[in-house]
Parts: structure tokens; sequence; C-alpha cells
């Protein structure tokens, strides 16, 4: 195509285009606009409901949230308390290693169950020398094998011998 011929095709494009921008300038301008029906929404209603949870926690220990009767402040002011030292670790006197052999279940301390029934699944909250852990059915640390959680007690297994340990209340 010839860039003559061309140039009178792009002009003709310009000019149409102004003239759709100018044609609807106008009609927007003009006394008769449609009405355009808008529907009627309803507020919307949201449901609050909370669903139950799918779990349920076996933990017997007290609210700490809530004072103790000894522990409680009555909001006099009285003398300042004393600073004593909070870590465990000072002044006492070094743990005694046990031979390798022997095995105490009295170290561990059964506290609690969180269980999923949705899921089956049981995980035990025990305590290890003062150590928390959680374990599942079948899991394993240093020392012995968890094989069974109950409500009330738990049975462990230690070098092919088993032990229960019962709940601490």
């Amino acid at each position: 195509m010839h860039p003559r011929k061309f140039k009178y095709f792009l002009i003709a494009g310009v000019a149409l285009v102004w003239g759709i921008i100018i044609y609807r300038i106008i009609r927007s301008l003009s006394n008769e606009t449609p009405v355009v029906p808008v529907p009627l929404l309803a507020a919307p209603t949201f449901n609050y409901t909370i669903e139950p949870d799918t779990f349920f926690l076996f933990a017997d220990y007290p609210d700490p949230f809530l004072p103790d009767e000894e522990n409680s402040d009555t909001g006099n002011v009285s003398e300042p308390k004393p600073i004593t030292n909070t870590d465990p670790g000072l002044n006492q006197p070094p743990l005694q290693t046990a031979p390798a052999d022997s095995f105490d279940p009295s170290i561990i301390k059964y506290t609690g169950m969180i269980a999923n029934p949705e899921m089956k699944i049981r995980m035990a909250i025990i305590k290890i020398n003062e150590r928390e852990v959680v374990l599942k059915e079948k899991g394993k640390t240093a020392d012995f094998t968890l094989q069974k959680i109950l409500k009330d007690k738990i049975i462990i297994m230690h070098k092919s011998k088993r032990y229960e340990v019962l709940r601490d209340q």
C-alpha cells in the first residue's frame, strides 16, 4: 500500500474515533437520561455459630489466672517481699547418673492427654525428669517407647520390659 493512501485511511479512523467520543458526550448531556432500576438488596445476615472443638484436652492442673488464697493480693500495700532465687538449677546437688542397665519408671509422670476422636489421635503429656514431653502412641524417646495411652495410665516399653505409669491427679 502506498504511504499516501495509508495516510487517508488513518485520517478516516481518527475522525471516526473522535466522532464516537463527541456523540457520547452530547448524548450524556441531554435531559433524557434513562433510569436504570437498581434491585434492592436485603441486608446480609451472618451465622455467628461456632463449631464445637474436635479434640479433648485431659490435663488436671489449676487455672494459672485465678489467684490462690496464699498468693492472692488483697489490695493492701505491705512491706516489700525479699527476692528469692527462682532458678531451680542453683543450690542443688549434682544429678547422680544411674548405671546404664537400670531403668527407674518413677522418673516418668503422666500428666495429661490430648485426644482428637475425629482423626483418632491420642497424645500423652509426660514429664521425664521434670522435662515435659508430648508423645503419640508408638512414639519413642531416648529411653523408652510409648505403647498405649489410656485415660488413667500409659504403658511404656524399655528394653522389652513393660511398665505402667498411672496418671498424676
